[in-house]
Order: structure tokens, then C-alpha cells, then sequence
């Protein structure tokens, strides 16, 4: 700052000089046109020496008092701008504003509804068979069914003596009648079913209409069939495969024909049910 002080100094001092030289030297040259009468011009130099040394201290004066407003504006600290006040500011309140949740809306899918399909079930062809009435017994599922009249055609002599004393004993009685079928012969009491001879294997069965607890069981050995459908009506049952079994099967119808109040015919003559069998059998085939 100091070297720019000077530089300043010494413009300003060669500045004042070239306009003192110029000043006083247009001054000369108008005098010498037209000399003043009262004071006496010095035209060798243009201004005398104590003009010029007076001019000289003011301009350097003048420096002096221009520097040193220089140096105190420079060392002085700056004034502080004004500073603004602040502006306050209006406080806006921001009422909070309710976060709407949306729900989730549950799509409802109409379920359709499923057409099950089944599978068509293979209709079985039915067997032929000769008898109409299945066997409730017989647990077996034989190839062809033989019917009661030709199972009796090939059993043994004994077993076919016993079918005619059976079937003899139910004959004399009155109002009592035979049918054959494929699974047995029935005897019926008008419209009541009262007995009933069937075959499995080789031994002959006998089914009353009879209670299994009115008689004693070591006697007869009967069994209760009343589980079974087709001897519901019929459920008292015994084998017949010995004399003795024959003897206890006529006691039994005979019982059963005074639990009926049944009477006996007056003039009965017995026949070959055997026989009858077979004519029945040969008109099957």
C-alpha cells in the first residue's frame, strides 16, 4: 500500500509541475504581449522563485493531507452494514391431513360349479343260469346252476328214499300243496309257506315253520335260519341224512300239522316223488 502511496505522490508532483510549467508559461507569454504596469515581469524565468516554492508546499500539502485520508480510511475497519432485520416469516399450521387407508377389497370368484363326471360303469352281462333263486348257502359261485329236480336224479338211493317219505308224509295232509323249483320244493298251507326241502352237496335239508326254541336242541341239532331272507318264514332247519334224522323230520311235521290244527286225508295213497322229479326234469331240457 505504501508503494502505491508514492506512486500517487509522484503523479500528483509531476502532474502539479507540468501544469505550473504550462499555467506560467501561457501566463509569460500573455504579459510579454501586454506588459502590466505595476508589477515588473521577470520574461527570463516566467514566475519568480517564491511563487514557485509557495505553489510547490501547498501541492505537497495537499499530498499529504490526500495520503494520510488515504491511510486512516485504510486502517480504519469498515462500518458494518445495517443489517436487516428479519421478516418474520407467517407460520402456517398444516392441519394433518387423515392417511386413508384403502381396504382391501376381497374379489368374490363365483365358483362354478364342477360337472362331475362319472365314469360309466361297465353294465356285467348276466349269467345264465337255470335256477330263478339263488342258493343264500351255497357261498360258491358255481359255472352252471343245476336245479333242485336234476341234483335229485343223481343222488344216492338213501338220500332219495328219505325226499319220498317227506314228501309223502306232507301230501296226506289236507289243503297242503307242492311246487318245485329251481332251488328246492315248497309246501304251502293254502297261501302260507309251512315247509320247505332243499339240497347242498349231497345232503337233503328240511325247513319248517317252526320256533328253533320250542325243541330241544340236542335232540333235533336244528338250526335258526331267520337271518336269511328266503327262510324267514321258514326257519327251522335240520338235516336229514340218517334213518334217525328221517324219524325226528316226521315228528316235526307232525307237530307243526297240530300247531296248524292240519288234518290228515281219509284215503291218501302215497307216490314216487322221485319220479315226478324226473318228468319235471326232462321237460327243462
Amino acid at each position: 500500500m505504501l508503494i502505491a502511496l508514492l506512486a500517487a505522490d509522484a503523479a500528483l508532483l509531476l502532474g502539479l509541475f507540468i501544469y505550473a510549467t504550462v499555467k506560467f508559461g501561457i501566463k509569460a507569454k500573455k504579459d510579454a504581449k501586454a506588459p502590466s504596469p505595476v508589477e515588473p515581469i521577470d520574461y527570463k524565468h516566467g514566475v519568480t522563485a517564491e511563487e514557485f516554492a509557495r505553489e510547490l508546499a501547498l501541492a505537497r500539502a495537499k499530498i499529504d493531507e490526500d495520503a494520510g485520508e488515504k491511510v486512516v480510511a485504510a486502517t480504519e475497519e469498515p462500518e458494518p452494514l445495517p443489517q436487516e432485520e428479519p421478516v418474520e416469516q407467517p407460520v402456517i399450521i398444516e392441519e394433518p391431513v387423515e392417511e386413508v387407508v384403502e381396504e382391501p377389497v376381497e374379489e368374490v370368484v363365483e365358483e362354478q360349479p364342477i360337472e362331475e363326471t362319472i365314469p360309466e360303469q361297465p353294465v356285467p352281462q348276466e349269467e345264465l343260469v337255470i335256477s330263478e333263486v339263488e342258493d343264500e348257502e351255497d357261498d360258491r359261485e358255481p359255472v352252471r346252476r343245476v336245479p333242485f329236480c336234476e341234483k335229485m336224479l343223481y343222488i344216492d338211493r338213501k338220500t332219495q328214499e328219505y325226499y319220498n317219505e317227506i314228501n309223502n308224509e306232507f301230501k296226506s295232509y289236507r289243503k297242503m300243496h307242492a311246487r318245485v323249483s329251481a332251488k328246492g320244493v315248497s309246501y304251502r298251507l293254502g297261501r302260507e309257506l309251512v315247509a320247505k326241502i332243499t339240497l347242498r352237496g349231497k345232503t337233503m335239508k328240511l325247513h319248517l315253520a317252526l320256533d328253533v326254541a320250542d325243541f330241544e336242541p340236542n335232540v333235533y341239532f336244528q338250526k335258526d335260519m331267520s337271518d336269511v331272507k328266503a327262510y324267514q318264514e321258514v326257519p327251522f332247519t335240520v338235516k336229514v341224512k340218517s334213518d334217525r334224522g328221517l324219524r325226528n323230520a316226521i315228528k316235526l311235521i307232525t307237530a307243526m300239522a297240530e300247531k296248524k290244527e292240519i288234518a290228515r286225508k281219509t284215503r291218501f295213497e302215497p307216490t314216487d316223488g322221485v319220479e315226478e322229479l324226473k318228468a319235471i326234469a326232462i321237460e327243462l331240457r
